[in-house]
């Protein structure tokens, strides 16, 4: 790769330098009042936009702890109702409310006998 080095002499550099505009810049009373105006406004914002999200955030989480303990609550019913439905004297009373009754001879089969014929 090729470089090309320019370099100036001593009489170039003296007659011919570019001065660089001064960047003295002068605030003034209105300028610095603008500037803390501003910088207030920017704070201020940011503070609320900061408590709008804590605010929303505190909001789903009380949400999601009432959807919690409903959820809880429905299960607790729910295995209410299924300890009910296995209990076996709820079962004789459901059977018996049909019109079941209960066999009171019991007959069983030898190991002999066929049940149907070849």
């Amino acid at each position: 790769m090729a470089h090309l080095i320019l370099t100036r002499n001593q009489i170039y550099s003296r007659k011919h330098r570019i001065h660089a505009p001064s960047l003295n810049i002068k605030i003034g009373k209105i300028t610095l009042s603008l500037a803390v105006i501003l910088l207030l406004v920017l704070v201020s914002f940011s503070y609320l936009t900061i408590s709008n999200q804590q605010i929303t955030y505190g909001y789903e989480i009380n949400s999601l702890k009432s959807e919690k303990s409903n959820l809880i609550e429905k299960e607790q019913q729910i295995a209410m109702q299924v300890d009910q439905a296995k209990a076996i004297t709820n079962i004789e009373s459901a059977a018996l409310a049909k019109g079941m009754r209960k066999n009171e001879n019991f007959i069983f089969m030898a190991d002999d006998t066929e049940v149907a014929k070849k």
